[in-house]
């Protein structure tokens, strides 16, 4: 391999195939036009078999400069579940999952999240867990 070829793929890492179970996966973008960030992704929740309700927590890192909007929701037909952004801070989201009816077997549940917050002005500092 030439030193150019070196060169051009030392800052390039292959995407692996990872085994286990995907637990979240989440994309960051800004949509310039509107002055929002968002957060968009989905976290795989497991409902032990015979309970009917399975908490997951979505960190927002660094957090949003607002308190954002959290939508939830699954295209997992196989279940009854009402779910909903239980408690939204700017640095991350608990996501809850309710069943209708206690699970027969353990399962796994796909919830698509979007969070989106507006742009800060420039003047406003990130906020603080700390504060």
């Amino acid at each position: 391999m030439s030193s150019q070829e070196n060169a051009d793929t030392r800052g390039i890492v292959a995407r692996q195939e990872v085994p286990g179970i995907l637990q979240q996966q989440f994309d960051r973008y800004v949509l310039p036009d509107e002055r929002m960030e968002c957060i968009r992704g989905t976290i795989h929740l497991t409902v032990v078999a015979g309970t009917r309700l399975v908490t997951g927590h979505v960190g927002f890192c660094p957090p949003f400069h607002h308190l954002p909007q959290v939508d939830v929701g699954t295209v997992c037909e196989d279940v009854e579940a009402t779910i909903v952004a239980a408690e939204i801070l700017p640095w991350g989201a608990r996501i809850e999952c309710r069943l209708d009816e206690p699970a027969d077997e353990t399962i796994l549940i796909p919830i698509d999240v979007i969070a989106r917050a507006p742009l800060p002005s420039i003047d406003v500092p990130p906020p603080s867990p700390l504060r």
